[in-house]
């Protein structure tokens, strides 16, 4: 049982005095500078130390600002081709790809799950 549930039963029942917890900020979200962003760009078509689906979702989350969950929660559908281009669809809408990001989401669709 969460403490603040605990809390409330408590009171509601008389087992305590009114208690004042304060409200604890949370931290402003970090985020990349413009060179650590280009640099990580430039690192994931051709570093094959990082898995095949890693590279993939930090391109996508790099170049569209797309959230981890959206990511993985593409279908294989999601990559189609229309006028011969290589296209990403994000809530419907088409994004053409650049070559290489278009490369590794193809090899991606095409390799067999984990654990298939």
């Amino acid at each position: 049982m969460p403490v603040c549930d605990f809390v409330v039963w408590a009171d509601r029942r008389g087992h305590s005095r009114d208690l004042l917890v304060p409200h604890r900020p949370k931290a402003d979200p970090e985020g990349l500078d413009e060179d650590s962003h280009w640099e990580l760009l430039q690192q994931w078509p051709t570093d094959t130390a990082l898995p095949l689906e890693v590279r993939t979702a930090g391109a996508v989350l790099l170049l569209f600002g797309q959230h981890v969950t959206r990511i993985a929660d593409l279908p294989a559908d999601a990559l189609t081709t229309v006028d011969g281009h290589t296209v990403l669809i994000l809530d419907r809408t088409p994004i053409r790809l650049p070559e290489p990001l278009a490369l590794l989401l193809t090899r991606l669709t095409r390799q067999e799950p984990p654990g298939a």
